[in-house]
């Protein structure tokens, strides 16, 4: 837990610095940055020189001056007044140096002090020491860092050339530790996605990032964040370095490719960019066999609260902002100005209510470490110099030194110089300034600087990023008929694979709306060329005399590959129907294939049936509906007449049956009495009526039964009716009633009678 009543004493020391003693983060903004001067002479390029001095060691610097040094030069070597913050650093960088402490001169005819190599290059030993002051050794009274300066002049007086360094003359063993500050070294690496079928190199600036960041050491942690498209475009052996020096720093997760987040947000897109998240995790493992995470984001473009929000609720624990983005928060905000401590953090403010914490890079460490003006070892040293001032400025006023940390890298993104940041790792570590860390572990060992009691926030400002909503209805077309087309074909050969990646290619903040347009037309001609080669067949009608049958759709074809479809049929009001459903089929190439769909009609009558091709999900359209009309006679009118009247006759004899069972009841009845009667005979009376019908080949037949009983007789109807096939041209039906035995032939029988006579 941070303790606010430390940081509130933090505040209170810090405000008072500014108010006399010194200002804490007085390094200039972005666009006041000074400077590296010299006096008006020729600079000399350092060769070599250890940053750390221990007491009274003998300092030992090489250097090329810019024209060979005679006997009759000399070599003057002065020590300045103590740096006791960065701000002074700042001024002793310009040509301020403050008041001289000690000063050695050399003579170039001494080989103890002055030594020169084959290449010109001078190295130059001067004794140091702390307690007294002698003239052959330079005198540094008390641990802390020093500028240095090495003239040499001619024997006239004047001043040939210059070099300005510095020295941290480390404590004696007795001295109080100064703590160490964190120090994390980022390196990102990123570009614009090569559109699959394209053959674009990597830009320039990016192979030399890579080339940079294999040469990176292995002594200290780095953190990397580099694109997961690139690895796609690297040959094998820069891939094989790259994955060694990424499996021992820590990797930071990037989609697969470059992907705003903050356009994300701003376009609804915050799945997708999840989907790119995700793929970019993956596409690092399988790549380089390194898992990327999620520690911390690296913000490459400008980052906006609902950015911020999306980055966090996909697990980012850390931001690193540009300087820029802090700047634009404005006063009113949270930008604090010249009270900044960018050695802390500051809280960004979500719409939710939460917060993500933030590190911003420090406006002025970094510009030594890429000013090409500079010799890699001076740029280092000066570095150097820089983060040790840093750490004893925060020593003497704000102590302890722990939770504090700053962050090395390019705003803007890149690679600092590998020979550069191998160096400043040496220089730093023997100084014991800082130590290095890794960006995911920021967070954890680095306080919120405290203002007035509280944890620093900032709003960040509006901005509007690239609109993505423009091409969203182009992707999404896309995205569509791939999924169509993919599914037709029946050898891929890696078509489906490219075309998903182009469309997720398309997909990058870094991709131009003119560039998608481009490639979506190529790709949309392309999907065109493969559906129209299918061709339905034309309008046409057909005729059913039967329940069920065959239709034979002919499809066509024209391209030089198979593909694979569906052809459905639909009746109108659903009046017929299709027992095997939808045909899926192979339509080989530059060919008819006759498809075979069984069909039966469930009325009669004319109708309309639409014959559609599909893609294989059954769902898309590859061809106009063709438009059939199907005339089906299956139940006819001759059968129906048929039917009814057996069903009359029935009714009639049933009526009839029932009264003379009646008047026979009644007639025993009166008989019963009589003695010479004997036990009534039960009479039984059958009557069968059949109709059968002798139907032509391959016709249906209808069968039905009805029975009837009364007391004294039981009748049934049979009634068959003859489905005819019309493609024979012949049916025959009859229709048969028996009672008792007696056969009468159906067209013997009146029709309109309502009763039925004996035989």
């Amino acid at each position: 837990m941070r303790s606010h009543v430390r940081h509130f004493r933090k505040f209170a020391r810090l405000s008072l610095a500014c108010a006399g003693f010194s200002v804490l983060a007085a390094a200039p903004m972005p666009g006041g940055e000074p400077p590296v001067a010299f006096a008006e002479t020729l600079p000399m390029t350092l060769i070599r020189q250890d940053l750390a001095l221990a007491p009274d060691a003998p300092l030992t610097i090489t250097f090329l001056p810019p024209t060979p040094i005679t006997p009759t030069d000399s070599i003057i070597i002065g020590a300045y007044r103590r740096i006791d913050s960065r701000q002074q650093f700042t001024k002793a960088i310009s040509g301020e140096y403050g008041r001289v402490l000690d000063s050695v001169r050399i003579d170039p005819a001494d080989p103890a002090a002055f030594a020169v190599d084959a290449d010109g290059q001078v190295t130059i030993t001067i004794p140091s020491e702390s307690a007294t002051g002698t003239p052959a050794a330079l005198q540094f009274p008390r641990s802390g860092l020093y500028p240095i300066t090495v003239d040499v002049q001619a024997a006239g007086g004047s001043l040939v050339s210059e070099l300005l360094t510095f020295v941290d003359r480390l404590p004696v063993a007795t001295d109080q530790d100064r703590g160490r500050i964190g120090i994390a070294v980022v390196a990102t690496i990123t570009a614009a996605p090569q559109i699959p079928g394209a053959d674009t190199p990597l830009p320039s600036p990016v192979i030399e990032q890579i080339e940079q960041l294999l040469q990176y050491p292995d002594t200290a942690p780095f953190t990397v964040s580099i694109s997961p498209e690139i690895l796609d475009r690297l040959d094998a052996e820069t891939l094989d370095s790259l994955s060694a020096v990424m499996a021992r720093n820590t990797v930071l997760a990037q989609p697969s490719v470059p992907f705003d987040p903050s356009a994300a947000a701003a376009a609804g897109q915050q799945d997708l960019f999840t989907e790119l998240l995700q793929a970019g995790e993956d596409q690092n493992a399988t790549r380089t066999s390194t898992r990327a995470d999620r520690s911390a984001w690296i913000e490459q473009e400008p980052l906006t609260t609902e950015g911020a929000s999306l980055l966090r609720s996909r697990g980012v624990g850390l931001l690193l902002l540009s300087p820029e983005t802090y700047t634009n928060v404005g006063i009113d905000n949270g930008f604090l100005g010249d009270f900044t401590l960018y050695s802390q953090l500051r809280d960004v403010q979500l719409s939710d209510g939460s917060s993500i914490p933030a590190a911003v890079f420090d406006p002025t460490i970094d510009r030594h470490l890429i000013d090409t003006a500079l010799s890699p070892e001076l740029a280092a040293l000066y570095t150097a110099a820089d983060l040790v001032a840093w750490r004893d400025q925060l020593y003497d006023n704000l102590p302890p030194v722990t939770g504090n940390s700053v962050v090395l890298g390019l705003p803007a993104g890149g690679v600092l110089p590998a020979e550069r940041v191998s160096r400043l790792v040496e220089m730093v570590t023997a100084t014991g300034a800082g130590e290095f860390t890794d960006l995911s572990d920021l967070a954890r060992i680095t306080d919120v600087q405290i203002v007035d009691g509280s944890e620093a926030q900032v709003i960040l400002a509006p901005h509007q990023p690239t609109d993505l909503t423009t091409r969203a209805p182009t992707l999404d077309e896309l995205s569509a008929q791939r999924a169509t087309v993919s599914s037709m074909l029946v050898e891929d050969g890696g078509r489906t694979e490219q075309w998903t990646r182009t469309i997720e290619v398309l997909s990058s903040t870094s991709i131009t709306d003119a560039q998608v347009a481009e490639t979506a037309e190529s790709m949309l001609g392309e999907f065109d060329a493969i559906t129209s080669a299918v061709e339905a067949p034309g309008s046409y009608t057909f005729t059913m005399n039967g329940l069920s049958t065959n239709l034979y759709p002919r499809i066509t074809n024209t391209g030089d590959e198979a593909l694979n479809v569906v052809v459905q049929l639909r009746s109108s009001a659903d009046k017929m129907q299709f027992p095997e459903g939808d045909v899926a089929v192979t339509l080989l190439a530059d060919s008819v294939t006759t498809v075979t769909v069984p069909v039966r009609a469930r009325s009669n009558g004319s109708f309309t049936v639409t014959l559609q091709v599909l893609s294989p999900d059954g769902v898309t359209p590859i061809t106009e509906p063709t438009i059939l009309k199907a005339q089906v006679n299956a139940l006819t009118g001759l059968a129906q007449v048929f039917t009814g009247g057996a069903l009359l006759i029935l009714l009639t004899w049933w009526v009839r049956n029932l009264r003379r069972s009646r008047r026979l009841r009644s007639s025993e009845s009166s008989m019963s009495t009589h003695p010479t009667r004997s036990k009534a005979t039960t009479e039984t009376a059958t009557t069968t009526a059949t109709a059968a019908t002798a139907a032509a080949p391959d016709s249906s037949v209808l069968t039905g039964t009805a029975t009837a009983t009364t007391g004294t007789s039981t009748i049934t109807a049979v009634t068959s009716i003859a489905q005819l096939d019309t493609s024979s041209g012949t049916g025959t039906v009859a229709n048969e009633l028996t009672d008792g035995g007696a056969a009468v032939s159906a067209k013997d029988v009146d029709p309109d009678s309502t009763t039925l006579s004996d035989s």
